[in-house]
């Protein structure tokens, strides 16, 4: 244990003594560290100006924030005749107090300001810790409900996919080449086969539609899937938000976006010989692209309906739900691992805590002192 080195000051030219006792010198020329555990007394006399005391000043040089330096009058009994040196000091003290109080109070409402940050120390029990996890969870869900309900920004991004993404998607599908007269009149003659139709191509209508609405699938895919990624980076964001989460596995789980788009593909087969002339096969194809674009207009209101109810608000009601059931089956060991924290940040709230302890302390000291002559 380093033992506290008291200096006492009263003639100027201790200046160098008292260099060499507070501050040691380093291995790099021409600088010079403090002893943190020096404590300076500086004397004054007090039949003599403090203001234009040697000792004050000596202190103020090795010393210029006063943190270690403490202030002692001596020679009470040389005072000039009629002075009180107790009236002197509390008139003194009296006209600082405010300043002081001020001071303790900002840095208060600082220490504690930080600590709402920080979170509060973490209980070791399991139930203790259980409670916590779930306050945790509830806080992270209060969150992403608001920004699915619009009370945060992310949640629009949803109406966006819909907007913006689906129709775009939609006009890019290949229904001209598919619907050409070449491929109308190819596969309306692999569908008959052998045996030609008599009224109407059915198989070569079925096999036309069936292709048209396989090319819907991609776009839908990619509805669902950008709509999962936004959910996820709200999860994300909410976690990001939730200032009381220090740690806290992520619960959405990673859907693999595909990679292609499935594509409708036609059986192989050799040309049939035209049985129908070129406008039998132009009725066909636009007939396949009425129903075609009846489907896609239909698609348009019905698949945003469909992802919202059973994503958007599938998420938004048992998400909380999902983590309670998940929560609920860890042992005390696996719940005190979601809490595991980082130890710099363990120091930090415990180096806070001290400190706001000892702010609130003196204050209460001031507040309690009492002038009685």
């Amino acid at each position: 244990m380093l033992i506290n080195q008291l200096i006492y000051v009263s003639q100027p030219e201790a200046l160098k003594l008292v260099v060499s006792l507070t501050f040691y010198k380093t291995p790099y020329e021409g600088i010079w560290l403090p002893f943190p555990n020096c404590i300076i007394l500086a004397i004054s006399p007090a039949n003599q100006d403090i203001a234009t005391s040697d000792a004050i000043k000596i202190a103020r040089e090795v010393d210029p924030s006063g943190e270690r330096t403490f202030g002692v009058l001596t020679k009470l009994d040389l005072m000039d005749k009629g002075t009180n040196a107790l009236d002197h000091l509390e008139s003194v003290i009296r006209a600082r107090i405010p300043s002081i109080t001020s001071l303790i109070n900002k840095s208060i409402d600082e220490l504690e300001s930080e600590m709402d940050h920080l979170g509060r120390p973490i209980a070791v029990d399991a139930g203790a810790q259980l409670y916590t996890i779930l306050e945790l969870c509830r806080a992270f869900d209060r969150i992403f409900k608001e920004h699915l309900d619009g009370g945060r920004p992310g949640g629009d991004r949803i109406y966006g996919v819909f907007d913006n993404q689906l129709p775009a998607a939609l006009r890019k599908l290949p229904f001209d080449r598919h619907l050409s007269l070449q491929n109308v009149r190819k596969i309306v003659s692999e569908a008959d086969g052998y045996q030609p139709h008599l009224i109407a191509p059915e198989q070569g209508y079925r096999r036309l539609i069936e292709g048209s609405l396989n090319y819907f699938r991609g776009p839908a895919e990619a509805s669902v899937d950008a709509v999962h990624f936004v959910l996820k980076e709200l999860v994300r964001k909410s976690i990001g938000e939730t200032q009381e989460v220090e740690k806290v596995g992520n619960p959405a789980t990673g859907r693999k976006l595909p990679q292609e788009v499935e594509k409708a593909g036609n059986p192989a087969g050799a040309l049939a010989l035209d049985r129908y002339s070129e406008g039998h096969f132009r009725r066909i194809a636009s007939n396949v692209s009425s129903y075609v674009g009846m489907v896609m207009e239909t698609l348009k209101t019905t698949l945003p309906k469909a992802v919202v109810y059973c994503q958007v608000k599938e998420a938004k009601q048992s998400l909380l739900n999902h983590f309670y059931t998940q929560i609920g089956k860890k042992e005390g060991k696996q719940l005190a691992q979601l809490l595991d924290e980082d130890p710099a940040l363990m120091e930090r709230r415990q180096q806070c805590a001290k400190r706001l302890e000892l702010y609130k302390s003196a204050r209460d000291e001031i507040d309690s002192v009492s002038w009685v002559r």
